[in-house]
């Protein structure tokens, strides 16, 4: 069998993509855009086979949603009644007990993995780090859905930045 991958990650990491498939009988031939062409394809469904993207492991609820019909990033556009009414409820649960959400998302992920509609990549450390004068901030990088306006709700102690000597 042979399929084509579309892709936009390091492409260090090519060879060791295309042989865990051939360990499994599938040749791979990767090919790689320019990010506009890339993104227009992502976008528009525009690739016959397979997309690599930036879909993060399934490791918590915000993240299945990859998996899922509720966002752009549903590559693979999954449109299964399981999975819709699974993340209907689960989405609503986020709201006020992410803990039984999270729950939830794992028994969801035991479907979606068996389905192989996304295959996730080994998840990458991360570092977040700020200066001890910023506070109400534990590392966000987005608050829900929304990325960037984290800001809003951090200030700087400014009696604790001066007595620091900055």
């Amino acid at each position: 069998m042979t399929t084509n991958l579309h892709k936009l990650i390091d492409r260090r990491s090519n060879a060791v993509i295309q042989q865990q498939w051939e360990k499994v009988g599938i040749e791979v031939e990767i090919v790689s855009h320019e990010f506009g062409t890339w993104w227009s394809m992502v976008m528009s469904v525009g690739y016959e086979h397979m997309v690599a993207s930036f879909i993060p492991p399934a490791s918590s609820w915000p993240e299945v949603a990859g998996y899922t019909g509720i966002t752009a990033s549903n590559f693979s556009r999954i449109n299964d009644p399981y999975v819709n009414e699974a993340t209907d409820h689960m989405r609503t649960t986020a709201i006020t007990d992410l803990g039984v959400a999270m729950d939830e998302t794992r028994e969801l992920m035991k479907y979606l993995l068996e389905g192989a509609w996304v295959i996730p990549y080994p998840r990458y450390p991360t570092y977040i780090l700020w200066w001890p004068w910023l506070k109400n901030y534990s590392g966000e990088t987005a608050v829900g859905w929304l990325p960037h306006i984290w800001p809003r709700w951090v200030w700087i102690d400014q009696d604790l930045k001066t007595s620091l000597g900055y």
